[in-house]
């Protein structure tokens, strides 16, 4: 087990303990996250899913602290590859690569417009930051009728980043009986180093 995922889920831990002292609301849920730009980290994965926890305390009616963490996967796209192939005859080549993945901590507030008995909209600003593991892409190339092959790194891919990271969401609270919650998502993720993408989820609330 790596001491990234390690981190995270002694993280989740905490978040379940804390909400048990604090009778605060845990939200557990997933969805799907659109890549909207790329950076020099993840240049060529995109989209993909995404599982989180999320631990909020109300402050008022209208105003909850959230921390956060998710979990995503980033899929390979080889159509994003900047690929110079030469003009041999017989030359092939061929491309195995791993799918990234992407650890996200936040830190917040929500902001409820209006309460009702059944829905209750908010957006939310927050802060953290994004545990990067990018996939490794290798690619092996070869002459036809030739039992030699080579195989390489691309891109010197297969590193670890850390970055920090906004967002913004909106959303809402939907209570169709006591005591449970539905909440639908949608944010969008700002790194400072240029990753952005927006992930679109939806999550059960307990601990009311």
């Amino acid at each position: 087990m790596s001491n990234k995922l390690l981190i995270v889920i002694i993280f989740s831990a905490l978040l379940v303990q804390g909400s048990l002292a604090q009778k605060v609301s845990i939200s557990l849920g997933g969805g799907y996250h659109f890549t909207t730009s790329n950076n020099s980290n993840l240049p060529y994965w995109e989209n993909g899913y995404i599982v989180g926890l999320t631990a909020d305390h109300n402050l008022s009616d209208r105003f909850n602290l959230f921390i956060s963490g998710s979990y995503q996967k980033s899929f390979f796209n080889e159509n994003l590859l900047r690929l110079a192939v030469p003009a041999v005859v017989g030359y092939r080549y061929n491309i195995n690569a791993e799918n990234s993945s992407v650890y996200e901590i936040s830190i917040g507030g929500r902001f409820h417009t209006f309460n009702s008995s059944i829905l209750k909209p908010f957006f939310g600003l927050g802060i953290g930051a994004l545990i990067i593991m990018q996939g490794k892409i290798e690619m092996t190339d070869w002459i036809e009728g030739s039992s030699g092959k080579t195989t390489s790194i691309y891109g010197n891919t297969g590193q670890n980043f850390n970055e920090g990271q906004v967002n913004f969401g909106v959303g809402t609270e939907i209570q169709p009986v006591n005591n449970f919650v539905i909440i639908l998502d949608a944010k969008f993720v700002q790194s400072f180093s240029g990753l952005s993408y927006i992930p679109i989820t939806s999550s059960i609330k307990i601990g009311l």
